[in-house]
């Protein structure tokens, strides 16, 4: 589907073997299987069955590229958007098994995928034929939603907004997941659905990286996993309160934001969405509002609970919850520079919470959490090689500022920023490769919280 932002690549292997191999063949007898279920079970029938067919790799890049490069242009550029969708759909042509292309309605099915997650992630379960009818099964379901509600054109529509396109790529997963679930239970296929599902948001060869490459990939692979996970819990709840006439409101006017996708009684009762103190978007602005939009590309969004967990992993599991607890509301803008979005990064993080007090336990955890990767991240492609720590007290808040050097691959980085709390809010700033003095760092969180705070 949408998920541009996975990175997680499997390895390349030459041949598809074990339990049950995928030929056209066999391909064409299980998706009958799975039609005739589908339609057996689901709400809604398949008036028009979708064709089925093998592919490889290059060419499942060629189908995913397509797809994604209008999505990323409209949200960085051609410049970026053009180098962004060849690496995402690289990577997205050795993981994804299927996928379902509305232009043609057509399910293609990549065979060697099926058997290179299955040794890379351990998973000999996608080897069975129960695997297969289950994923055809979840693809089943986008080709109905494509029939029913043509999404492709709402993503075309979204696709300038990050946050929308996340939350609206959470519907689609999620109903495929939700309806999927049903289907196979009631089929004797829960074991296929569950080895397929089980292997969303691993990350092959982790046990390999180091330190500082297993935070990454696994932020990243939080955002794809959060999509079927968080997005059938929420495709289940407004089902269950709704049925169809939710689930249609869902994909017609689909939530904004990944928020609603953890709060499913907010999109049921729009009403009953709580109103928040501060409007982080207002801190988020005045960071992007200090660099030229014609050099610059930036892109704010809500962070969802999975990323932030998988961000604040190197801490105890009760400090996360209690820090995820608390936390209200947060929002993240993120720059990096239109022509080499590689080359540096500028990203703001803001945070609301309960309380102050829940504020300040959340500054003292992003303290130890800054210190421990120094310690954890002294090895690997990404490693610290060297950190300065130094307090500020400032304009009625707080805060820690440092300094990192870092190797990245063949590359010396280095990294300023400021972990802050003033209040309820919590805050940081990061300069990647991008210099700036303390003074300027400084200067920036204050004006951050007094755009926040105005209320305060």
């Amino acid at each position: 589907m949408i998920q541009w932002f996975l990175t997680l690549v499997a390895p390349s292997l030459l041949l598809v073997s074990g339990e049950f191999s995928i030929t056209q063949e066999s391909l064409d007898s299980v998706a009958t299987e799975a039609v005739s279920a589908f339609n057996r079970v689901s709400e809604k029938r398949l008036e028009k069955t979708p064709a089925f067919r093998i592919v490889m790799r290059d060419e499942l890049y060629d189908i995913v590229y397509k797809e994604l490069l209008p999505q990323i242009t409209a949200q960085v550029g051609s410049v970026e958007g053009e180098g962004s969708a060849k690496s995402m759909s690289l990577a997205l042509s050795e993981a994804l098994l299927a996928k379902y292309v509305p232009d043609s309605d057509t399910i293609v099915v990549c065979a060697k995928n099926f058997e290179s997650l299955a040794r890379g992630l351990d998973t000999p379960g996608l080897r069975t034929r129960n695997a297969l009818v289950a994923v055809l099964v979840h693809e089943c379901v986008h080709a109905l939603d494509s029939h029913r509600f043509k999404w492709a054109e709402k993503i075309e529509e979204i696709s300038s907004d990050t946050e929308r396109l996340l939350a609206f790529n959470a519907v689609l997963e999620g109903h495929a997941q939700f309806v999927a679930r049903r289907i196979c239970s009631e089929s004797g296929w829960t074991d296929g659905f569950e080895a397929f599902t089980s292997c969303i948001g691993k990350i092959v060869g982790e046990d390999a990286m180091g330190e500082g490459m297993k935070i990454l990939s696994r932020v990243v692979t939080a955002g794809m996993a959060s999509a079927y996970i968080d997005g059938e819990t929420f495709m289940a709840a407004i089902h269950e309160k709704g049925g169809d006439k939710l689930v249609v409101r869902a994909f017609t006017t689909p939530p904004v934001d990944v928020e609603t996708i953890a709060h499913p009684e907010w999109f049921i009762a729009p009403d009953s969405r709580p109103s928040y103190v501060f409007d982080l978007s207002r801190a988020a602005e005045r960071v992007s509002a200090g660099f030229d939009k014609s050099v610059w590309t930036a892109q704010a969004m809500s962070v969802g609970r999975p990323q932030l967990q998988a961000a604040l992993a190197l801490l105890s599991p009760e400090e996360i919850t209690q820090i995820l607890d608390s936390m209200r509301q947060n929002k993240t803008v993120v720059l990096v520079p239109t022509a080499a979005p590689q080359s540096k990064m500028v990203a703001g993080a803001f945070f609301e919470f309960a309380t102050a007090l829940d504020a300040r336990q959340y500054f003292a955890s992003s303290e130890k959490l800054v210190r421990l990767k120094d310690e954890r991240m002294k090895s690997g492609m990404i490693r610290i090689l060297d950190s300065e720590y130094s307090e500020v007290r400032r304009n009625g808040w707080q805060g820690l500022y440092f300094v990192k050097t870092a190797s990245v691959g063949a590359e010396t980085v280095k990294v300023s920023s400021v972990v802050a709390v003033r209040g309820k809010v919590g805050a940081e700033v990061i300069f990647s490769n991008e210099m700036i003095s303390k003074e300027k760092v400084i200067e920036l969180l204050d004006a951050c919280f007094a755009e926040v705070l105005a209320v305060d």
